[in-house]
């Protein structure tokens, strides 16, 4: 159908704790929870939101609103001072 709902689950292994940004891009709308917090919504002044990243397990989930139409979407972590090594672990 043209409209549902889908989810994606990710893990992120922090080697070092620290402040990111995260860089959502989609055609369709996103709610984005980061380790339990909604970070991220359709309704967030925000587009590019900062992030706590702990060191080790982060868990991200994103909630997928389908529209009529194609349905796309990324998800990006920059440094915001200091490079923190991290690795998208699923």
């Amino acid at each position: 159908g043209d409209y549902g709902i889908a989810y994606a689950y990710a893990e992120i292994h922090g080697d070092a704790r620290g402040e990111m940004r995260l860089v959502p891009r989609s055609t369709c709308a996103l709610e984005i929870t980061m380790n339990g917090s909604l970070v991220y919504s359709p309704e967030s002044e925000d587009t590019e939101p900062t992030i706590y990243v702990k060191q080790g397990k982060n868990t991200v989930l994103v909630k997928i609103y389908k529209q009529p139409g194609p349905c796309t979407f990324s998800l990006d972590l920059e440094a915001i001072s200091i490079p923190i090594k991290y690795r998208w672990w699923r």
